[in-house]
Order: structure tokens, then sequence, then C-alpha cells
């Protein structure tokens, strides 16, 4: 779902699915029906919607659409990719993306309004999970032993801090940001969710409370019914 509007991506999962997972259905829920539909040639892992982007992960790819028209912005490759990682930033017109490299372990944060792309390596093992701040600013990244949570610098790469879970090895289920990005959670399968302080620059917290006077001077009044089939 677009934030809290009417527009709803759906693909089909689950043991007898009514349309295959490699279909995208954009429902309008104003409207009560579909509105457009994307075909793929291999599995859906993930979709992330932005109010101009539709973002659609694939096992080895990553498609960016132009929401207006559908038409493909880009192609990214990236490696196996089986858990569908990647994130968007929720804050902002900027499309700011985090996807997996073709490396093991390493992250690409395109950054489209600047026409810049930052390599981070962020682990020596595979990654399980990543998320960017709301403002995209920062990036959590933990890897398949789940033992430590590594936040990075988006625009230059550079680690920021460091957090350590545990240590006995973990499947990392999310990690999230709260709305301001000062804290953040980290679920996995041990039963815990662990909550971190995250540091904040000036930066972060100027442009979170811009964020917030445009919420509240905006009114949404949206009902939303969503089926998955």
């Amino acid at each position: 779902m677009i934030y809290r509007c009417n527009i709803l991506a759906l693909v089909g999962g689950g043991k007898s699915p009514k349309f295959p997972n490699t279909k995208i259905q954009l429902w309008d829920d104003n409207q009560l029906k579909r509105i457009a539909e994307m075909n793929f040639k291999s599995e859906v892992k993930a979709i992330k919607l932005k109010v101009d982007f539709i973002i659609v992960v694939l096992e080895n790819k990553i498609y960016v659409h132009n929401f207006s028209d559908l038409a493909l912005k880009d192609t990214i490759d990236t490696c196996p990719n089986p858990f569908g990682l990647c994130s968007v930033n929720t804050e902002g017109d900027d499309l700011i993306l985090a996807t997996p490299h073709k490396n093991l372990g390493e992250i690409n944060v395109h950054l489209y309004t600047d026409s810049k792309t930052t390599n981070i390596k962020a682990h020596q093992s595979a990654l399980n999970c990543l998320q960017l701040n709301p403002n995209g600013s920062k990036l959590a990244t933990a890897s398949q032993k789940g033992t430590i949570i590594r936040i990075y610098s988006t625009q230059k790469g550079e680690l920021l801090q460091e957090l350590r879970r545990g240590s006995e090895y973990a499947q990392i289920y999310s990690i999230a940001f709260n709305p301001r990005g000062n804290f953040v959670a980290i679920s996995s399968d041990s039963g815990t969710i662990h909550i971190f302080a995250v540091k904040q620059t000036d930066e972060d917290v100027d442009q979170s409370q811009n964020f917030q006077k445009i919420i509240r001077n905006q009114t949404l009044n949206f009902k939303i019914y969503c089926s998955i089939f």
C-alpha cells in the first residue's frame, strides 16, 4: 500500500493462489477495481511502493517503474535474493533505494536525485536483512549470522554504529526504525525483540521535524480493504 492511500499492490501466494506469483495486480480501493497489472518472468519476491515509483524485487533483479505510466526507470542486477531484500525511503520526494550487490555481503544504495550509487561492504557473510531509516540517510544491515547490526551512512558509506544483538547465531526477521529514526528494533527467531538508540545528526532531526509538519497539515481519510489471494 502507498502510505495510507487507496492504491494496493497484490501478488498471488499460498497453496492455491487466484493469481500467479509472477503477476502484480494494482488495485484501487476507492473504485473497487483493478487499475493495472504487471507480468514478470519469475516469482515476485517483494514489492515496494512510493507515490511516484513501484519497485519490484525478483530473485536476481530489481525493477524500478514510474507509477504514472508503469514505464521502466531502472533495472538492477543483484546476487541471488530469496528473501526479496530491498528498502526504500518513506520520507521526501527523493528516491533512495538499498539493494543487495552482486558480491556477497555488499549493498548498493542508489540515490537517484544525486545520480549516485554508494557501495557498502556491510558483512563478510550473506545478507539476511536491510532497512533504510525514514529519510534514507542511514542503512541498518544484518547478515545470516544475526549477531551484529550495523548502521551506515548512505551518502558516504561509512560505518556509523555497530549494535550487538547477541552472541549466538539467529535469523533476523525484521529491522524497523521509528518515524524519527532515533530508535531501531530488531526481531529474530530467538523470540526476542531488541531496541537500540540510534545516534542522530542535526540533519536527521531537521528532516524528521519537517516531515512531521507536512503530515500534520494533510488530511487522509481512506477506508482500506485488502484481500490477499
